[in-house]
């Protein structure tokens, strides 16, 4: 989890591309986490916005979950949820905050897998303040 925020983080900040994600994942490679997340930060950077500050993780639970399938392969998967917390992060454009209605802090359920030795978050799903 908390290496998946800091890519988050990473790409947000402009330090490292939209293709340089190693810890998220889509299935179908349309829906899930790599495709939202690669969305979303393309139109932040795309509008000139990068992130100050990072991303603090507190993990709450990690429960086993089923098998996810993908074409032919069957990965083991967990369900993890997170506090999630943004207060030590904000948007700038041209060296000026930006107003965003983001939370400051939320849970997160996440749904990560084990796809060959790499854990990937498959899904994020935000949730109430925590």
């Amino acid at each position: 989890m908390v290496a998946f925020y800091k890519e988050l983080d990473l790409v947000a900040q402009g330090k490292a591309r939209l293709d340089s994600f190693r810890h998220a994942a889509s299935v179908d490679g349309k829906t899930g986490t790599l495709s939202k997340w690669q969305g979303l930060l393309s139109k932040q950077l795309l509008a000139g916005n990068v992130q100050v500050g990072d991303t603090a993780i507190q993990v709450v639970s990690t429960v086993p979950g089923k098998k996810v399938k993908s074409g032919s392969d069957s990965w083991p998967s967990w369900t993890v949820v997170a506090c999630v917390d943004h207060s030590g992060a904000h948007l700038e454009k041209d060296g000026k905050p930006v107003e965003s209605s983001a939370p400051g802090r939320e849970t997160v359920t996440h749904v990560v897998v084990n796809a060959r030795g790499a854990f990937r978050v498959l899904r994020d799903d935000p949730g109430k303040s925590c």
